[in-house]
């Protein structure tokens, strides 16, 4: 065990690897750190790819449907991604006390027919990151501009977001 110390000695001498060996634990602590994940943040998450999965779903249907009765399309297979889902904002009733420097606030509920809810300020509609087409008529260029014009349209979006190519097994 002599030898052990010895080496024991040597680096703590050594300034370099004395800095290399704290590099490397505070490294390694930070790694098994970066693995900790909340139950909590999983859930939401989850949640919320769940329902861009489903919201990427149903746009894509709606598309295929729509370019399949475009002449010259012909098969057609869609992938719509999307960059943010669904979200409702609604109107708060916020109070501050300047006196103890206290805020706070309450969401304005309305009474419809019996039921009371939130006050909608504004529903933002999902963002489309991009629109990929394959269809058996990709090759022409007339049918490339026909799907790109008709995609835009649709959902609102510029050409750049959207890539038509020719349908192949």
């Amino acid at each position: 065990m002599k030898t052990f110390e010895e080496l024991k000695e040597k680096l703590l001498s050594d300034k370099k690897a004395l800095i290399l060996i704290a590099v490397f634990f505070i490294g390694l602590i930070l790694f098994a750190l970066s693995g900790i994940n909340t139950d909590k943040t999983k859930t939401v998450s989850d949640k919320s790819d769940g329902i861009r999965e489903t919201i990427e779903k149903e746009l894509e249907q709606r598309a295929e449907k729509l370019l399949s009765s475009v002449e010259g399309v012909g098969k057609v297979k869609i992938l719509v991604t999307v960059e943010s889902i669904n979200e409702v904002l609604y109107a708060k009733d916020e109070q501050t006390d300047e006196n103890e420097g206290k805020y706070s606030g309450e969401y304005v509920l309305i009474d419809e027919s019996g039921k009371k809810s939130g006050l909608k300020i504004k529903s933002v509609s999902p963002v489309i990151k991009g629109v990929a087409v394959s269809c058996e008529g990709g090759g022409s260029a007339k049918v490339r501009s026909e799907v790109t014009s008709l995609i835009c349209a649709a959902f609102g979006i510029n050409a750049n977001r959207v890539y038509v190519s020719k349908y192949g097994q």
